[in-house]
């Protein structure tokens, strides 16, 4: 190469259809030179016939029709590791391939494209040569499928395509008809990237050569716990997947998949598939995590991702980003996925016999938050699927009752529905806040509308998803592994990790019940606005929650009648420590009444409580009350009375009833009738 001139040179057709060698001319003169990119009128291309004039074959992408030589120019030819062709070369020489076999008998159209190919190789004497091999055994192949009738390589049709207007087999084409074919391939080729070529399955050497020019190993992260990955990353996922999930197929039988078979689109592709045709392959030459094609630097969670496989997978996506929005966190927040996270050629490295020694249960002690996102009903799945997976309720029983738990752990839930995502929180966040957010306004009027934003929020938040919360079962969870089931359950009881799982426990049970109740007090502000407390049965289920410790209920804004309390009532937590009740801008009537009805039943254990009661009807009967009914073992007490109609006989009620045990005494009473001297009887007291 370099000063001299490489060709092909076209040997008659025979049993083998076409083969041909480069071989060695002479110095390569200026007239030699490459034909102006500019485009070819129909007599120009008969006189390039011959002088590879398919490369001048225009091809229809994204609406802009190019001629193969412009889109070839600047690609150096790319081989597999098994030394087969692959990339934009490849289909430039199979569509030369159908060309001739289709429209026009042109002996130097696949020749002309390898001699194009040779000059992209530059001086790269060893990379010619195996450029040289690649092609034969291409167009080998390829006139072999077209004999036997089956799809050509790489693009995938079924040559020859047959129109009533062209038949160029029995005479030389005029350049008009050659010019015609031209269009007609155009046309052809539009459609074909309209339906790809499926690929033949996650390795073949089309979908390795897109995943190498994408994704690359960074580095080794040592601990599987600091495998998190950001949003960011997770959206070049989505882009990767959407470029080219039309080439993947559904590989799972019939038995297991209700798309097996069919081409994969985003209305398709969960992240079973997405490990077949993304993950695995990628992730095989080094056995890494995928994580580790994305970065070389430990990425500690911040948040723990629980979720089902089944769901789409951009869905998954638009449910991360929109939770990170939603709490007003930086896109480079790292979320902890164990597909992701996990090294899938080499398991057993994380996934440990004992639940509690994994990947996952050591990625949730770090987290500062656990998410649960859920899937909508759909054709092919009922709501909220995790919650019937053995793994997503594991997860969740260790986040909230085990021994990862941690006491300010925010627990939220995501789910998308006709393509937008809804976001529940565990309490306001950020985006509650900033949504119309107001310099000069006073406190009182800052938490009532943060907490209307919050409501208006979550009353969109699917409700069907939430009432498979109420229901569920752990002991009847499904895993893709008979011994993770095994596993999971004998750890949750105690037993012996190789056992046959009980069909009943009381840890079970107990699990279950700490499960609904951290539903039901979630969705407990949803359901009173809609009028479902009591159809759903809420505060039974609060109720048996033995091991509810902590109630957080947001009341602001709400119009109660004395039945809400009564409700409330019913449903406390027999084993509670913390009690916070909000009533900011309530429009109550019974507001002594209700208090009175909780401090009734106020459980003993309890050890904080925060009362907040602004801008409402609310006066020394509710006080007394709860005064004379406070747990002997409160240590602290938080009163929050602001423009109300307490008076000092209220606040002497408490200030002399306080127990010893109480270690903090907070009164907020600005806009009351509350003189000096019941201050000084507080501080006395």
């Amino acid at each position: 190469l370099g000063s001299n001139r490489i060709c092909c040179r076209g040997v008659a057709r025979g049993a083998s259809r076409r083969s041909f060698r480069m071989v060695r001319m002479g110095p390569r003169s200026a007239s030699d030179a490459s034909p102006s990119t500019r485009s070819t009128t129909p007599e120009e291309l008969q006189q390039q016939a011959q002088n590879a004039k398919f490369m001048y074959v225009p091809l229809r992408c994204d609406g802009e029709a190019k001629c193969w030589k412009d889109r070839c120019a600047g690609n150096l030819p790319q081989l597999t590791e098994n030394g087969e062709l692959c990339g934009i070369w490849s289909q430039c020489l199979a569509w030369a391939v159908y060309f001739d076999l289709t429209y026009v008998p042109d002996p130097l159209a696949a020749p002309g494209v390898v001699s194009a190919m040779a000059f992209a190789c530059g001086a790269n004497e060893e990379l010619q040569e195996n450029v040289q091999d690649a092609a034969d055994k291409l167009v080998t192949d390829c006139n072999q499928s077209h004999e036997d009738g089956k799809p050509l390589p790489v693009i995938g049709l079924r040559p020859p395509v047959t129109f009533d207007s062209f038949d160029f087999k029995s005479s030389e084409p005029t350049p008009m008809q050659v010019w015609e074919a031209c269009a007609t391939l155009s046309h052809l080729s539009e459609k074909r990237l309209t339906k790809p070529a499926l690929w033949e399955h996650p390795e073949s050497e089309f979908n390795m050569a897109e995943i190498r020019g994408a994704f690359r190993l960074q580095g080794r992260i040592p601990l599987t716990e600091h495998r998190a990955l950001t949003p960011k990353q997770l959206v070049s996922i989505l882009e990767f997947a959407t470029r080219n999930c039309e080439h993947w197929f559904d590989m799972a039988p019939p038995e297991r998949s209700n798309t097996a078979g069919q081409t994969l689109t985003l209305d398709i592709l969960n992240l079973y598939h997405l490990n077949e045709w993304l993950i695995k392959p990628a992730t095989k030459q080094h056995n890494s995590a995928f994580v580790e094609l994305l970065s070389a630097e430990p990425q500690p969670p911040k948040w723990f991702v629980s979720h089902w496989w089944g769901e789409l997978i951009k869905e998954f996506v638009l449910s991360i980003v929109a939770h990170n929005t939603t709490r007003g966190l930086p896109f480079d927040t790292p979320y902890w996925v164990c597909a992701y996270a996990n090294a899938q050629h080499s398991l057993g490295q994380d996934l440990t016999p004992d639940p509690k020694d994994t990947s996952f249960f050591k990625a949730m002690n770090i987290a500062d938050g656990f998410l649960t996102i859920l899937n909508d009903e759909s054709d092919v799945a009922h709501p909220a699927v995790a919650f019937s997976r053995i793994w997503c309720c594991f997860e969740l029983s260790m986040a909230v009752c085990g021994q990862s738990h941690q006491p300010g752990l925010m627990m939220d839930m995501a789910v998308v529905r006709a393509n937008k995502a809804f976001v529940w929180t565990d309490g306001p966040a950020a985006i509650d806040v900033f949504l119309d957010w107001q310099e000069d306004e006073n406190e009182t009027c800052t938490l009532l509308r943060v907490a209307r934003n919050e409501q208006a929020r979550e009353s969109l938040f699917p409700i069907e998803v939430l009432k498979a919360g109420l229901s569920v079962h752990l002991e009847h969870g499904e895993a893709a592994q008979p011994d993770d089931r095994r596993h999971i359950l004998n750890s949750l009881a105690g037993r012996d990790l190789d056992l046959e799982p009980l069909a009943e426990h009381p840890r079970y049970d107990e699990a279950n019940k700490k499960l609904r109740g951290i539903f039901a007090g979630s969705a407990w502000i949803q359901l009173l606005q809609r009028g479902l407390v009591q159809e759903w049965c809420l505060p039974e289920v609060l109720a048996a929650d033995v091991g509810h410790e902590v109630l957080d209920l947001d009341f602001t804004g709400f119009e109660l009648g004395l039945d809400a309390f009564e409700c409330l009532a019913q449903g406390m937590p027999p084993s509670l420590k913390i009690l916070r009740l909000h009533f900011v801008g309530t429009t109550c009537d019974c507001l002594d009444e209700g208090i009175t009805l909780l401090a009734h039943v106020l459980p003993k254990s309890l050890r904080e409580l925060r009362l907040t009661i602004t801008n409402t009807k609310f006066g020394d009967d509710g006080l007394w009350a709860l005064a004379a009914n406070l747990p002997r073992k409160v240590r602290e007490l938080h009163l929050t009375l602001c423009d109300t109609q307490v008076g000092d006989a209220g606040v002497s009620a408490v200030s002399q009833r306080v127990p010893s045990t109480v270690q903090a005494l907070e009164w907020h009473l600005g806009d009351t009738s509350v003189t000096l001297s019941a201050i000084r009887s507080i501080a006395s007291h």
